[in-house]
């Protein structure tokens, strides 16, 4: 159960993990409103370097100030000198200028009202300064209602297709996914998103803005699917209107990056993970968005089984925040969770204990005892407990962070099948094979309506599942749910990356699947999966994967740029072992320089290896044929070997195989021997030698 689960606490740093994208999402949101506060009617997406830059702002504070004070006849001589210096700008953009043309309209507009309307547009406006303040002071039930005030005003006046109305719906929409009310956010942002598209076009960058909260609301929701398309959406089109090196864009870039990993496409989201980190390093004002990557980039790294990675970039973002925010920071908590993760990860137990209890402090001091927060924490203390045998303890931890969750969210949510799947393990070892059972059943059932795309996460539920099926005696309905896992593990590990990152992301289930087969009967079917399982197609696709023939130039840059990844590298090592040995400011700043400088130029030469893909594409490795494995083998040799797998709680069944020159496949049945904790791969083969030298128990004999 524990090894086709990807073990537990691997479980349960996926629900830290979760955790932390939710919160990082949150984030996002707050820097969003932040980029829209000087935005009525206009994009307000303008810097001081594109567009007309700080006149245009300038003039735009100013309608604001004007239109809050009730003087419409004078926003609307402001909006018309708007208009004129838009006019005479080379630097303007192609919808500056219908934005000032719809100000002026909607001012003419306002002054053609009679006076009681024209006061209560007055009151809408005067109310955006209000609920501003409400919700960067996180009042959101205050903020929130005086924005459904101002929206209403709003409404009554222009109707609902106007875009005033359209600007309050997307950012209602917006206050109430910081304030946790998604399924209202979600239909507000889609009405506004249906006029900004309808009246601004595709192109204009508040869709584009509309476009990527909706993608937002439906990643927090965790619907993955619907949320894919409109990131790609959102980031192709920041890139084409503002250029790649533009924090929008780097936002458009994380946000994608987030989507695709929790899709279990993480060799797509590590790309532009690093190169979001990588240009938002050379923005010396971004700090916070630094913060941001290094927080997901180290919860990729958790997600995807590499602790090791992780932990230098918590630890260089959990001293960040407490420099920058101070110790008492809502983000603090996070980060001391995802650090006693990737600690726990390593191994290092006492350290991650203590990072999990700061963590579980800081939260039931921040919300309370119930909250999703420090179900999450119980979670994380519960697999710590599982990995010291406690299992009493673990499985109280999770049905305390199973009533939390439950409460916040309902009987169903990605966090509620995350706990479900961690207790149906520690269910497993206490031989309650029943509840286990139900545990993974519900818990597969989330899956399949929340994960979408994520093949992963389906995969070890189904894996998991089948083992417990396979305890109780049920080899018919193991066969099946291992059948359907090994369909998804394919899908998922094609979108695990290139080489050895796609061959051991995950465990792979076809040699459990074989030796069920082999169980039942099914000898001809066993062949297929365990050929996959051992490991030939994996092997085929890592050798191939480097016959390509370049051109004299690609070779060159190739070469080039993998020498400069090399010498960054090395340059690295040198400055963090100098830094180690004399903690200077000085070495510390080379050392950021260098570390950045590593990342494009990594990020330089991932997006070179993906081109040459694209244009000297090689079939990937696929199982042998049985025909093409005999046609290799000479009439007076055979190829010998066997499948190992566990098929119940406390014992693996081993299978020996011949394959001759023609023939079917000759199989043996080894037998069973008890599980043995830390046996190694060595001894193992040390058995199946052994078994293999016995008189009469196969077709051959081994004799050295």
């Amino acid at each position: 159960m524990r090894s086709s689960n990807t073990s537990f606490s691997a479980g349960t740093a996926d629900s830290a993990v979760t955790c932390g994208r939710h919160r990082t999402i949150r984030v996002s949101m707050a820097l969003l409103f932040q980029a829209l506060v000087l935005t009525i009617m206009m994009s307000g997406l303008a810097s001081a370097s594109e567009g007309c830059a700080q006149d245009c702002n300038r003039f735009r504070v100013l309608i604001e100030q004007q239109r809050a004070a009730g003087r419409y006849d004078s926003a609307l001589e402001m909006a018309l000198e708007l208009q004129q210096l838009i006019a005479g700008s080379p630097d303007a953009r192609p919808w500056e200028s219908g934005d000032a043309a719809r100000e002026i309209a909607t001012l003419t507009a306002i002054l053609a009202m009679p006076p009681e309307a024209r006061a209560e547009v007055t009151e809408a406006d005067r109310l955006e300064d209000s609920v501003r303040q409400h919700i960067r002071n996180r009042d959101f039930a205050t903020g929130v209602t005086l924005a459904e005030r101002q929206l209403e005003i709003l409404r009554c006046h222009f109707g609902e297709q106007h875009l005033e109305v359209a600007a309050r719906l997307f950012r209602l929409a917006g206050h109430l996914t910081e304030k946790g009310d998604l399924a209202r956010a979600e239909l507000l942002c889609r009405r506004a998103l249906s006029a900004h598209r309808e009246q601004l076009g595709r192109e204009h960058p508040r869709t584009v803005m509309n476009i990527e909260l909706m993608a937002e609301i439906l990643t927090e929701q965790g619907f993955l699917t619907r949320a894919e398309p409109l990131c790609r959406e959102a980031f192709a089109l920041h890139r084409k209107l503002h250029g790649e090196e533009q924090v929008l864009t780097t936002d458009a870039m994380n946000l994608l990056a987030l989507v695709c990993m929790q899709q279990g496409n993480c060799g797509e989201a590590e790309l532009l993970m690093r190169r979001a980190l990588a240009l938002r390093r050379n923005m010396p004002e971004e700090h916070g968005r630094v913060e941001e990557s290094l927080h997901n980039l180290s919860a990729l790294y958790l997600q995807r089984g590499e602790p090791a990675a992780a932990e230098p970039l918590l630890q260089e973002l959990l001293e960040r925040r407490r420099n920058r925010l101070g110790p008492d920071h809502h983000s603090i908590g996070t980060n001391l969770c995802l650090l006693g993760v990737a600690l726990h990860g390593i191994g290092d137990l006492a350290s991650a204990e203590q990072a999990y209890n700061d963590a579980l402090a800081f939260h039931v001091r921040r919300f309370g005892q119930e909250h999703p927060e420090v179900a999450r924490d119980l979670c994380n203390l519960a697999a710590l407990l599982y990995d010291r045998k406690d299992l009493a303890g673990a499985a109280a931890k999770l049905h305390g962070a199973l009533a939390m969750l439950r409460q916040f969210h309902g009987e169903e949510h990605p966090q509620i099948a995350e706990a479900l799947g961690s207790l149906a393990a520690i269910l497993f070892d206490q031989g309650r094979l029943k509840q286990a059972e139900a545990c993974l059943r519900q818990a597969l059932a989330m899956h399949r309506r929340f994960s979408g795309k994520d093949a992963r996460a389906l995969a070890t539920c189904l894996n998991s599942l089948a083992s417990c099926l396979l305890a109780r005696g049920d080899l018919s309905g193991a066969e099946v749910h291992l059948s359907e896992a090994t369909e998804l593990f394919e899908r998922a590990r094609l979108g695990a990356g290139t080489g050895f990152a796609r061959a051991t992301f995950q465990s792979s289930p076809y040699l459990q699947l074989a030796a069920v087969q082999l169980e039942r009967g099914e000898t001809v079917a066993a062949w297929p999966a365990a050929e996959k399982g051992l490991g030939r197609a994996l092997g085929d696709l890592l050798l191939t994967s480097d016959q390509r023939y370049l051109t004299p130039t690609d070779t060159d840059t190739n070469s080039i740029l993998r020498r400069r990844v090399g010498q960054l590298s090395d340059h690295v090592s040198v400055l963090r072992e100098a830094l180690r040995d004399s903690p200077a400011a000085s070495t510390a700043r080379r050392l950021r320089e260098a570390e950045t400088q590593l990342l494009a130029a990594e990020a330089t030469l991932s997006d070179f290896q993906w081109e040459v893909a694209a244009k000297y594409p090689v079939a990937e490795g696929q199982a042998y044929q049985l025909a093409r494995i005999q046609a290799a083998l000479p009439a007076d040799v055979a190829l010998v070997g066997w499948v190992h797998a566990r098929l119940n709680r406390d014992e693996y069944v081993s299978w020996g195989y011949v394959i001759r020159d023609s023939g079917p496949v000759t199989w043996e049945r080894l037998g069973a021997e008890p599980m043995r904790a830390g046996r190694s791969p060595a001894a193992a083969a040390r058995h199946f030698s052994r078994t293999l030298a016995r008189d009469g128990a196969w077709p051959v004999c081994l004799t050295s």
